[in-house]
């Protein structure tokens, strides 16, 4: 007859096997520090396994001019010259509104052809993901 597995109250009752008791965090669970970590087992080792650290880089926005910028892409990781594409943007669209308010409704769409009115959105030319728009207002 095979031996059964010792019953949970039985093991329960005994003594931590040699660890410390360890603090209670209710949020959490067991917080655990060097002094109550297992002390060793017959090979020597701790039964603990640190975990390799991860670091989490965070990369602020870079700052896009109105015309196209060497910069390493977010997304693809390369090295890159920017793609630009002029878009009408809110100046565009206000000065229009303020000619049609002055009268000059014939002069109103002369915004949308001026390069200075438009905003400039940027891409990446590798991987064509959209990186940002440098926005005139």
């Amino acid at each position: 007859m095979a031996e059964l597995p010792p019953s949970y109250n039985s093991v329960s009752e005994q003594k931590n096997f040699g660890m410390q008791q360890p603090a209670y965090n209710p949020q959490f669970g067991p917080v655990l520090s060097p002094n109550n970590l297992p002390q060793g087992d017959m090979n020597g080792q701790t039964g603990y396994t640190p975990q390799p650290q991860i670091t989490t880089i965070i990369v602020g926005t870079v700052p896009l001019g109105s015309a196209p910028m060497r910069m390493q892409c977010p997304h693809c990781q390369q090295q890159i010259i920017t793609q630009t594409e002029m878009k009408s943007g809110l100046l565009a669209w206000l000065l229009c509104g303020g000619l049609v308010l002055f009268g000059c409704w014939l002069c109103c769409c002369i915004p949308f052809c001026i390069n200075a009115c438009q905003d400039m959105h940027h891409s990446c030319p590798n991987c064509r993901r959209y990186i940002g728009t440098y926005r005139r207002i």
